[in-house]
């Protein structure tokens, strides 16, 4: 049985969101923070798998810029390298 109130989440705090991205400096993290915004609004524009409450995209960007800035730490994990929960 399909709930009727997944369809109804919306988006908040896109215009913050969108502004946080384009004051990015670095190429390759704002990049990545947009890549990661564009795959949120597209499940919104699919209607899959929404989320069960409206999706704040400014705390997610905020959020996704803490690790997209760590370059280093995004070379680790892309070379298979273990890394901790709380590596810098």
């Amino acid at each position: 049985m399909e709930d009727n109130n997944i369809n109804k989440t919306e988006i908040l705090r896109y215009r913050e969101s969108t502004e946080l991205v384009a004051s990015v400096k670095d190429s390759v993290t704002q990049n990545l923070l947009s890549a990661a915004s564009v795959c949120v609004i597209n499940r919104f524009l699919k209607k899959e798998n929404l989320p069960i409450q409206d999706f704040d995209l400014r705390f997610f960007s905020e959020a996704m810029l803490e690790l997209f800035e760590k370059h280093e730490l995004l070379q680790k994990i892309l070379n298979g390298e273990e890394v901790g929960w709380f590596d810098e």
